[in-house]
């Protein structure tokens, strides 16, 4: 797990563990595209997911990296969301955090993912730069999308599963139509 307490806010941004899953056979010699999960608890098992069903990514990925059908091996980022309540009952942290405006909580989110987060994991990891990622799913899918939009020059593409999309967010896509169409949606 990467300490993630390196934004110097825990108020905005409490800390919380990110995982990182090296594929079967990793080898520091060879360069790895970089896949970033949002809501990542819900991703490899059904303990860690608030639902108890995961979506078992990365048994997916071994199988299809030992069948030969996935073009580049690929390392698997883990972002979970928080789960508490900033007002209780009402507005979860998430909530914020995956906004495509929402002010100081989402700008930190996207901000930490990625100038702490994708640069420690680049420093530390044999990442290939052209081949980084984000994916999610509802809010997260808004979240992987909020982050290809505002760091495009870090990130080849965005997987936006069953996205929640603000309609800031549909603006956001139109006022950057060219910048999209050089990336993988």
């Amino acid at each position: 797990a990467v300490d993630t307490n390196l934004n110097g806010n825990p108020l905005v941004l409490p800390p919380r563990p990110i995982y990182v899953w090296l594929p079967p056979h990793y080898n520091e010699k060879q360069k790895y595209a970089t896949l970033y999960c949002h809501d990542g608890q819900n991703v490899m098992s059904d303990d860690m997911s608030w639902s108890g069903h995961s979506w078992r990514l990365t048994g997916a990925l071994t199988r299809i990296q030992n069948e030969g059908l996935l073009r580049v091996p690929t390392i698997v980022v883990l972002l979970p969301s928080s789960q508490d309540h900033l007002v209780p009952g009402l507005v979860r942290r998430r909530h914020l955090e995956y906004a495509a405006d929402s002010g100081v909580f989402c700008d930190a989110h996207y901000k930490f993912v990625a100038e702490t987060v994708k640069p420690y994991l680049d420093n530390h990891f044999a990442t290939d730069p052209n081949e980084c990622y984000t994916i999610g799913t509802s809010m997260g899918g808004q979240a992987s999308f909020q982050l290809l939009l505002r760091y495009p020059h870090l990130f080849a593409g965005a997987a936006c599963l069953s996205p929640y999309f603000e309609p800031s967010t549909i603006t956001s896509a139109l006022q950057n139509a060219e910048t999209l169409r050089t990336k993988r949606l």
